[in-house]
């Protein structure tokens, strides 16, 4: 993720202007290893700690995926609520319509766009 891991091996032995290089060789000397096998232990930490950054990002960006997806069907199911809601009043208008035309009682009622056009065409059908 940060980088080549030959490149970063490299930087680690060679950067520090020679400090890290006496370092290794501290090291390499205090637990009795060559400098070879404390170099390929810091490579593998290395490529550990890339490979656990990675992770770690695809770890967060599922996630937001995951939110973003609930959001969405968040706003989704409100909508369809909301859909549903206008077809139930929608109904009950018509079936109240519908009783005050054939029952032939007819009373104070509000009176909406819908309502004047679905009038229009009640009087255009009966040729008025």
């Amino acid at each position: 993720m940060g980088g080549d891991l030959q490149k970063l091996s490299r930087d680690l032995q060679e950067g520090g202007n020679g400090l890290n290089q006496e370092l290794l060789r501290i090291i390499a000397s205090i637990r009795g290893v060559s400098l070879d096998k404390v170099i390929e232990e810091f490579s593998k930490s290395i490529e550990s700690g890339q490979k656990a950054a990675l992770s770690e990002r695809r770890g967060v960006d599922a996630r937001q995926s995951q939110e973003s997806i609930t959001n969405s069907f968040s706003r989704l199911t409100l909508s369809v609520q909301s859909a549903s809601d206008v077809f139930h009043r929608l109904q009950d208008s018509s079936q109240s319509l519908s009783h005050d035309l054939f029952s032939g009682s007819v009373g104070a009622s509000r009176i909406n766009l819908h309502g004047e056009a679905l009038s229009q065409l009640v009087e255009t059908m009966q040729g008025h």
